[in-house]
């Protein structure tokens, strides 16, 4: 039996509707091991759903979020996404956080 493994999204303005669903899925999903939801016209609602759904998800190899509206909490929960689980899974993210003055910023991870 055959399984999705590769969810294209990107540059369809899924918004915080689609991101919140895609979240959802990926609490349980035991097959998707890439998504590009790049460019989606995702804000704040939708990164954190995202991002709190990868607390649980251990199948997701690749996550390409660039282009979203991420505002200081969204940044700061990718950031210790980076810190506290990254190391542990092997998942990378198109995206690199950094504090400036107590400000959490984006920019691509290369």
């Amino acid at each position: 039996m055959q399984s999705l493994e590769s969810l294209r999204l990107s540059y369809n303005r899924i918004s915080d509707a689609g991101a919140k669903a895609v979240a959802q899925a990926l609490e349980t999903n035991k097959c998707l091991s890439e998504i590009s939801l790049k460019s989606n016209k995702i804000n704040e609602t939708g990164l954190i759903a995202i991002g709190t759904s990868l607390f649980k998800n251990n199948t997701l190899q690749l996550l390409t979020l660039l282009g979203n509206h991420f505002a200081n909490e969204s940044a700061q929960l990718y950031g210790e996404l980076e810190r506290d689980r990254l190391p542990y899974i092997n998942l990378w993210i198109d995206i690199q956080i950094y504090v400036v003055d107590g400000v959490h910023l984006v920019a691509e991870n290369r």
